[in-house]
C-alpha cells in the first residue's frame, strides 16, 4: 500500500535535528525504526490515497494519523530510498512547529483516538521541566560525540523552546475542545 525511505540530515547543517532523523530512519531495514512513517519521502497507491487521504486539517502528525489505519506489513520501510532532509536552525520556525505538534496531538487524541508516541501528552510544569532535562542531556552527549561543540552552549535555549513550545500547543489544543464542548 505504502513505502517510506530514508531521510539523512545534512551533517551540520542542524544538529538539533540530527541524532532524531538518525535514529527514526536507521540504514539497515531489519532495526527499528523510530518514525512510524513520514510524508517527506515515501511512495504510496494512488488508489490507497485516494481513498484514505491525509487528513490536512490537522497542524502536523497527519502522515502518522494516516498510518495508523493500516497494518504494520501495509506500510514497508525502504532504508535505500533515502533522501536528505534538513530544516535551518531558526528559532521561530522550531517554535511554532513544536507547538503545532503539540496541538494536533490533542486533536489527533480527540478525532481518532489515536495517542502520539513522540510528544507527551501532558501540559504540566513538571512534565515540561523533565522533558528539558532530558533533551539537554541527550543533546549534549549528541553534540560532544559528533564534535558539534560550538552549538552545546545554545542546547538549553533550544530545548527551553521545545519544551515551553509543545506545553503550550498542548494547552491551546485542550482549550480547543473546551470551546467546542461549550
Amino acid at each position: 500500500m505504502a513505502t517510506y525511505g530514508r531521510q539523512e540530515p545534512r551533517k551540520g547543517m542542524n544538529p538539533f535535528e540530527e541524532p532524531g532523523l538518525l535514529s527514526g530512519f536507521p540504514t539497515d531495514r531489519l532495526l527499528p525504526t523510530g518514525a512510524l512513517f513520514s510524508n517527506a519521502n515515501c511512495a504510496i497507491w494512488r488508489r490507497t490515497l485516494l481513498s484514505n487521504p491525509f487528513d490536512e486539517t490537522l497542524t502536523s502528525s497527519e502522515d502518522l494519523v494516516w498510518r495508523m489505519k493500516f497494518k504494520a506489513e501495509q506500510i514497508l520501510y525502504v532504508p535505500d530510498a533515502s533522501v536528505y532532509h534538513s530544516h535551518g536552525i531558526n528559532f521561530r520556525y522550531w517554535a511554532r512547529r513544536f507547538e503545532r505538534d503539540g496541538v494536533a496531538t490533542i486533536e489527533m487524541q480527540r478525532r481518532y483516538g489515536i495517542i502520539n508516541p513522540y510528544i507527551p501528552r501532558s501540559a504540566d510544569l513538571s512534565t515540561a521541566a523533565q522533558e528539558f532535562v532530558a533533551g539537554c542531556m541527550h543533546r549534549w552527549l549528541f553534540f560532544v560525540s559528533q564534535g558539534y561543540f560550538r552549538f552545546i552552549p545554545i542546547v538549553p535555549f533550544f530545548e527551553a523552546v521545545r519544551a515551553w513550545s509543545i506545553a503550550r500547543g498542548l494547552r491551546r489544543g485542550q482549550a480547543q475542545i473546551q470551546s467546542h464542548s461549550d
